[in-house]
């Protein structure tokens, strides 16, 4: 099943706080992901038109421009966007200024958890439900002539099947003549240019963003092909045209829309240019593929760098989709989902020093590709991208970093009894079998051989320093019990615990 994945834009002048956020919730979980971060209201409202979000996030003290003005600005151009309060101020006269201004909850800081998921999921409900309830065609705006029939077209369309008295568009119809619909998924394209290469004449038409929208008679459905064909010769174009079954009547136009856009949908994967005709059975949007990377496949790339396996990573899940005429919104959302991992991962594996690798992705340009191969080179390129900005990370800090990490952990937690090499993995944001392998590689020897060393050499100065019992330092170092310290000790060291205690004694005296 593919969920809707709505875009979040977190504003907070505190990179700290941003990270926090970014972390407190799995977001793709809740229907979310977070397309962009600003620091200040001014880079908010910059972001706010690259991105468009669904919901943001804003915290009250900012400089340039502060949370109150921010949500000011934004009401002004956006009645719709989402605004949620995040900040550590509980005064009530700014939860009061925000509630005036219409945003949907004000979360105190530090945030809970449990508070921001049941918010998210609140959103997310209202989200989807204003979805349904939008009149989705309603911003198709007429391009060229016949005002009228035009403007009861669009209304019709913007409806939803709420059908009105459209007198000049139901006499249209009244005349006994059919149309089709021919719809093309392309931003540099619309049905104008048709008419001024006199290809055809008598059409209404209809451009919204990369999408338009032709009315034909039935009769040149011919000459429509005909048009687009010189058309994209002319130009040099790949275009996909979507033709409708003809259409006998107004109520029929909403209906037929959906099915150009449901068929355009199908058609993820045609390469070049094609008229496509409605009718084409499919059964894409049933199925799905598994996910583009495997964890273990991630985190070696963010560990060794090497961009080439996840690269083929992605020709396979890709050439898989394709094999099977996955579902392209299935597809796509895998893409999103796949980068979201790598950027966690990173996060985990080398915290706030990669907090600009991958900070800067067109997540909702993933959602607006209609074709299969462009997507793919996208993400190949971000691959590569992310790989030359790790490399320059290590160039600054160093490949270890991650060893070093795990080495000033475990020297502080591995005298407890209940140290476990889970721990260490974990914090340093590996898998337990492949931090032992990787530990290995780097320090020249196995992990419980460095603990056990450590170990050792703390009992020795407990033994030379203390007069605590073998008994007790054994808990001391991390041993459960006396005899399996004590046996090690000696396995180590070459001799008993209250021998090596008897001779460092005598030496002394």
């Amino acid at each position: 099943m593919v969920i809707k994945m709505y875009q979040v834009m977190i504003v907070d002048d505190e990179h700290k706080n941003v990270l926090l956020l970014q972390k407190a919730v799995a977001w793709d979980e809740y229907g979310f992901c977070v397309c962009a971060t600003a620091e200040d209201g001014k880079e908010a409202m910059e972001k706010y038109h690259q991105f468009y979000p669904d919901v943001i996030l804003v915290d009250i003290r900012m400089p340039i421009m502060d949370g109150l003005e921010l949500i000011r600005e934004l009401r002004k151009i956006d009645q719709k966007v989402i605004l949620l309060v995040i900040s550590a101020y509980d005064d009530f006269k700014y939860a009061q200024a925000a509630i005036s201004l219409g945003v949907s909850g004000y979360i105190l800081k530090p945030v809970n958890r449990r508070e921001l998921k049941a918010t998210l999921l609140k959103i997310y409900d209202e989200l989807k439900q204003s979805k349904v309830d939008s009149a989705a065609f309603s911003q198709l705006q007429i391009t060229i002539r016949y005002q009228k029939v035009g403007a009861q077209l669009q209304e019709l369309l913007g409806s939803l099947g709420t059908y009105k008295e459209c007198r000049e568009l139901s006499a249209l119809f009244q005349s006994g003549r059919e149309f089709r619909m021919a719809y093309v998924l392309d931003q540099g394209f619309s049905f104008e240019r048709l008419e001024l290469h006199s290809v055809i004449e008598d059409f209404f038409c209809y451009k919204q963003n990369e999408k338009s929208v032709g009315l034909f008679p039935a009769v040149q459905s011919k000459e429509i092909a005909d048009g687009v064909s010189k058309y994209t010769d002319w130009e040099g174009l790949n275009l996909i045209l979507y033709l409708s079954l003809p259409i006998c009547s107004k109520e029929e136009l909403p209906m037929r829309y959906r099915q150009m856009q449901e068929l355009a949908k199908s058609c993820f994967y045609v390469e070049g240019s094609a008229i496509l005709e409605e009718g084409r059975q499919t059964d894409r949007l049933l199925r799905d593929i598994r996910q583009i990377a495997t964890p273990e496949q991630i985190e070696r790339f963010v560990f060794d760098g090497q961009v080439n396996p996840l690269i083929l990573a992605v020709e396979d899940a890709f050439a898989e989709a394709r094999e099977n005429d996955v579902n392209p919104d299935i597809l796509r959302e895998k893409s999103i989902y796949f980068l979201i991992q790598i950027k966690q991962a990173l996060t985990k594996v080398y915290g706030e020093a990669t907090f600009s690798i991958l900070r800067h992705i067109d997540y909702p340009k993933i959602a607006s590709f209609h074709y299969y191969q462009p997507l793919k080179c996208f993400l190949q390129k971000v691959l590569s991208d992310c790989e030359s900005q790790l490399h320059e990370l290590w160039a600054e800090k160093g490949k270890n970093s991650l060893i070093f990490r795990a080495i000033s952990y475990t020297d502080n937690n591995c005298y407890s009894p209940d140290f476990m090499v889970q721990q260490v993995a974990s914090h340093v944001g590996l898998s337990k079998n492949y931090f032992l392998t990787i530990f290995r590689q780097e320090m020249g020897q196995r992990f419980w051989d460095y603990v056990t060393g450590l170990r050792m050499e703390r009992a020795k100065q407990l033994l030379r320093e203390t007069d605590k019992t073998v008994y007790e330092i054994s808990i001391m170092v991390g041993y459960e019990s006396e005899y399996h310290f004590s046996r090690k000790f000696k396995q180590i060291i070459g001799m008993k615990a209250s021998e090596y205690r008897r001779n460092t004694v005598n030496s002394d005296n």
